[in-house]
């Protein structure tokens, strides 16, 4: 027996394997139970669990590493037996990461939950995490007590500990974002996750992309927005500039424009915040587009992600700000009594129009208004 369906769950259906580490020690196993595994990832893995009774005496083997290969392949196996047996093992494995797998091992099996769920309360954080994910990716459960522990996720040590498995292989994916993305389809606990996440102090920049996707598509994402607000400032600046990145998803609500304008003088955040603002239509942008009109015109700004172009030029958020043209007057002329670059001549004819432009020549004078003339030929 072998449970094909969980493996599409767990690594989705490329067939792909989630990253070199784990596909090592695969291998390794399959030499120990001569084994030829060969094709996608989960073909291999289902050649791997062809001896059971071979898998099982490996669970003595001296190596941790292999001893978590070998618990991880035996979590695919959905036969009864195996439990009381995974549970023995559990009661002596010395390995955080080998306990780990085998606690998934034996969340399938619905005789052995309650002992798994009783390491929720475990000494060891590494436990606790581990009792949790296998209680969420094989039992289903989501408790509070359960998705307490899965915050472990953003704990280092934990992090460091369930890297070592093929779940959450580096190279597949963080700890968070697979805790994460095997919530996405239970909203309520995914946002009662993210609120212990978001709460840290030192809480993963990624939550807050998740947030916004949460409150994009279910009411349980609405009451993280207060957060993601706090978090605009951060100590560190990754944090900020995600939670800045996805304020808009929340932007309908009193204050948090508002916040969004006092970022605006930023230095590390301004571009963010003048984007927000220029796409929100609110005048409060116009010092930091002027601002912008006095630097270099080249490359794309930082936008955040409701700017549905993948990179947004500096011509493409003048066209957006067309409201404020007239405000940018100044700015523009002052630009065109100093040095201009053919590229940036180009980027104020694409970004202000050329109906704009002319309109402004009937108002300028001396160099500005030569330049300008020049410009539109």
């Amino acid at each position: 027996m072998f449970a094909a369906d969980d493996v599409v769950r767990d690594f989705g259906t490329s067939g792909d394997e989630p990253g070199t580490a784990s596909a090592a020690g695969l291998r390794w196993l399959a030499d120990e139970v001569d084994a030829s595994p060969a094709g996608p990832w989960s073909a291999r893995l289902a050649a791997v669990t062809c001896d059971v009774p071979r898998l099982l005496d490996l669970l003595g083997h001296p190596s941790p590493g292999l001893r978590r290969v070998v618990a991880f392949a035996l979590s695919y196996v959905p036969d009864p037996a195996l439990g009381p047996v995974l549970r023995g093992h559990m009661e002596v494995e010395p390995d955080t990461a080998a306990g780990m797998a085998t606690l998934v091992a034996l969340s399938r099996h619905p005789a052995q939950v309650p002992f798994v769920r009783g390491h929720l309360r475990s000494e060891h954080p590494e436990l606790r995490f581990g009792a949790a994910f296998g209680l969420l990716i094989r039992a289903g459960e989501t408790d509070d007590a359960s998705v307490a522990a899965l915050a472990l996720c953003a704990e280092n040590g934990v992090a460091d500990c369930a890297e070592r498995l093929p779940w959450m292989d580096p190279e597949w994916d963080t700890v968070t974002g697979v805790v994460c993305e095997r919530l996405r389809c239970r909203p309520e606990a995914l946002g009662r996750l993210l609120t212990i996440l978001l709460s840290r102090k030192r809480p993963p920049a990624a939550c807050c992309w998740e947030a916004a996707g949460l409150a994009a598509q279910s009411d349980h994402g609405r009451s993280l927005g207060p957060l993601v607000l706090a978090l605009t400032d951060h100590p560190d600046f990754s944090v900020r500039q995600a939670a800045l990145r996805n304020i808009v998803a929340w932007i309908d609500e009193p204050g948090y424009l508002d916040r969004v304008a006092e970022l605006a003088d930023d230095p590390d955040l301004g571009e963010i915040a003048m984007c927000v603002l220029v796409k929100q239509g609110d005048p409060r942008c116009v010092p930091a587009l002027q601002r912008m009109i006095a630097g270099p015109l080249g490359g794309y700004v930082n936008a955040p992600p409701d700017w549905v172009e993948q990179n947004v030029s500096r011509d493409l958020v003048l066209r957006t700000a067309a409201p404020f043209a007239d405000d940018l007057l100044p700015a523009v002329e002052e630009r065109l009594e100093g040095d201009l670059t053919p590229h940036e001549e180009k980027v104020l004819i694409q970004g202000f129009g050329e109906t704009v432009l002319t309109r402004w020549l009937a108002r300028l004078r001396g160099p500005a208004r030569e330049r300008l003339r020049r410009i539109l030929g």
